[in-house]
């Protein structure tokens, strides 16, 4: 009967060992591809490098379209200023004309 307390096995324990060796498998296996064949870890590398390349242009790119979204905007914004300049400027030709018609004037061009 002693030799069986002592036998006694803590499963909990023992399901969080098997949970944290089967977790390594993965990782060691990839270790082991890449001790089989080094240029694995070249080609991961030059990968990562073109990714990052990629995100370096995407940040170019979305750089340039806020600075042209930027210019739009102060294009939009000049054109409005001018078209109510327009309006002003035949709004007081209109009201001269009437000065100078009343003076009997005609409007030069």
């Amino acid at each position: 009967m002693e030799k069986r307390k002592e036998a006694q096995v803590n499963w909990e324990e023992l399901g969080r060992d098997i949970k944290r060796l089967t977790a390594l498998i993965d990782p060691l296996e990839m270790l082991l591809m890449q001790e089989k064949n080094p240029d694995i870890s070249a080609r991961i590398e030059r990968f990562i490098d073109q990714i990052q390349r990629v995100a370096d242009q995407m940040d170019r790119a979305v750089t340039a379209l806020e600075a042209d979204q930027e210019t739009r905007r102060k294009v939009k914004h000049i054109e409005t200023q001018i078209l109510a300049q327009t309006q002003d400027i035949s709004a007081m030709r209109n009201d001269l004309s009437k000065v100078l018609a009343a003076l009997g004037q005609p409007l030069g061009t």
